[in-house]
């Protein structure tokens, strides 16, 4: 994502993501291995709070940033070619304003 004069990258999420390798079978519906990934999960939450040595396991930190409209904190918007925001008024304006800057001193009429 691109980032505009107008919008800011915030940190929006963060979660640490284990990978159980649980197999799903054929036969499973999405409930039954939802379930299975549960139990899964709470057998290795069991695990780590028994074992005070560092076995090899694995967790991943995964953020999310999102570009945040700075006018109205939307997720800001904006065309994929022009860069022109879609979001509110105020970005908008704003846009115009650095595109006119832009243009007069790059020396357009």
């Amino acid at each position: 994502m691109s980032e505009h004069r107008w919008s800011n990258k915030v940190l929006t999420d963060i979660k640490a993501v284990i990978d159980l390798r649980t197999t799903r079978y054929r036969w499973m519906s999405d409930l039954d291995y939802e379930k299975a990934m549960k139990e899964d999960a709470s057998e290795l939450v069991d695990f780590l709070r028994d074992h005070r040595s560092r076995d090899v396991y694995s967790i991943d930190i995964e953020p999310t940033y999102t570009q945040l409209c700075q006018f109205c904190s939307c997720t800001a918007e904006a065309d994929a070619i022009t860069g022109e925001p879609w979001c509110c008024s105020r970005a908008m304006e704003h846009w115009d304003a650095d595109q006119y800057c832009a243009l007069t001193q790059a020396g357009a009429p």
